[in-house]
């Protein structure tokens, strides 16, 4: 994080409910093993700019990977394996929302619009987002993964 710049950005006026701000500090933490507390996890700031998104992923060394382009999602099927961030879009709650995954391979089985690919049967439960988010039918629209970590044994 050393070095990275965020952009100026207005922090909302009434965030949505549940949500806090620092989605994507703890999921780039979680990714890269930095604990709470630590300098990396200090340099976040709470709601960056969706601008700041792209230029924070290249500056940490990750690949982020468009699921609605063709490409990306052919080069993402030989990443399923590794550890990542779902970013999700949240219209209906004019939001977004970043969660850490241990295996991409389990976002095939849990979110809609995957590969560009959507599902009629919205989750209920779990696993990465809670109901919080699933009510509002999040849209899955990047894989970001970190391609220096080997590949997990499921």
């Amino acid at each position: 994080m050393a070095g990275f710049e965020w952009s100026p950005r207005e922090l909302p006026a009434n965030p949505a409910p549940g949500t806090n701000g620092w989605c994507i500090r703890d999921a780039y933490c979680a990714l890269l093993g930095w604990p709470a507390g630590s300098a990396e996890w200090s340099r976040f700031i709470e709601y960056p700019h969706q601008d700041d998104l792209l230029p924070l992923a290249s500056h940490l060394g990750v690949t982020v990977y468009d699921v609605g382009v063709a490409e990306h999602w052919n080069a993402l099927i030989g990443k399923l394996d590794h550890p990542g961030i779902a970013m999700f879009d949240i219209p209906a709650a004019a939001m977004g929302h970043a969660v850490y995954v241990h295996h991409v391979h389990a976002l095939l089985h849990h979110w809609p619009g995957f590969g560009g690919h959507p599902r009629t049967d919205l989750p209920t439960f779990g696993w990465p987002l809670g109901p919080e988010h699933l009510r509002y039918g999040p849209k899955l629209f990047w894989v970001i993964v970190d391609e220096r970590q080997p590949a997990r044994p499921m």
